[in-house]
């Protein structure tokens, strides 16, 4: 997805959920999860959007999950807010690169 058209979807995912994209801040985060490492964000009032496609990571939310080896899932949600999961399946460590915005009024 190009930076433009990113920008853009998160700017209207800031609107659409009733909150102020001036007052809003997007945050740059880059998760370095260990192998077999599970960690918990609480992520309330905020959304975390994964940047990139990442084999070998499961992250659940009440938006849904996002996992690329589960073949019987529909969809692949990247978009997640709540309470967070990110599971490293592997035994090697991996990055997770996504977006948290944090929601003001």
């Amino acid at each position: 997805m190009d930076a433009t058209l990113l920008k853009d979807l998160l700017q209207q995912r800031i609107v659409e959920k009733g909150y102020s994209v001036a007052q809003s801040r997007i945050v740059y985060r880059d998760l370095m999860i260990a192998g077999k490492e599970k960690k918990d964000i609480s992520a309330y009032n905020q959304l975390w959007m994964l940047i990139d496609d990442v084999p070998g990571v499961r992250i659940e939310s009440s938006y849904g999950e996002y996992n690329l080896s589960n073949f019987a899932a529909d969809e692949q949600q990247h978009e997640h807010t709540d309470q967070i999961s990110i599971e490293n399946l592997s035994t090697k460590p991996i990055q997770v690169k996504m977006y948290q915005i944090i929601l003001k009024k």
